[in-house]
């Protein structure tokens, strides 16, 4: 009975991780993950996929400079439940600072759409003159219950 007014109880406060398959929250790992600064290349991180385990994103951005002529990328983050979400950026031209990001913030978690699954946030090459470019991920996983 404790268990199911648990399981109640963070389904309605909106605490996905715990409420799915109640796995507890003293048993959610921390992740963070980053890349590598590259200059005008393709970069991405991840939570990585681990057997019996539910990966949650809670925070993924990345970040770069400008480029010698403005244009437009599109950011991804996959592996979500739902399908991937698209983060278009507009890449302006080089003002030396860190100029564009993209960010996806979700306080409580988003959950992997299976356990044993990466979620993945990734950018295309922003163009030349483009000096730096990283990606970060925050997040967790908890296990998942046992047949």
């Amino acid at each position: 009975m404790k268990r199911s007014l648990v399981f109640l109880a963070a389904l309605a406060w909106g605490f996905p991780a715990l409420a799915a398959g109640y796995a507890g929250i003293n048993s959610a790992v921390p992740v963070a993950n980053a890349s590598t600064d590259s200059a005008n290349a393709a970069v991405q991180t991840s939570i990585p996929a681990v057997p019996g385990y539910l990966n949650y994103v809670v925070f993924a951005q990345c970040r770069g400079t400008g480029a010698t002529a403005s244009s437009s990328i599109v950011g991804t983050v996959t592996g979500l439940l739902g399908g991937s979400i698209v983060l278009p950026v507009t890449v302006p031209i080089i003002s030396g600072n860190l100029d564009w990001y993209a960010t996806l913030s979700v306080p409580s978690g988003w959950p992997a759409s299976a356990a044993n699954t990466a979620v993945v946030i990734q950018v295309p090459a922003a163009g030349a003159g483009n000096l730096h470019a990283a990606c970060s991920i925050l997040g967790y996983r908890v296990p998942t219950p046992s047949p």
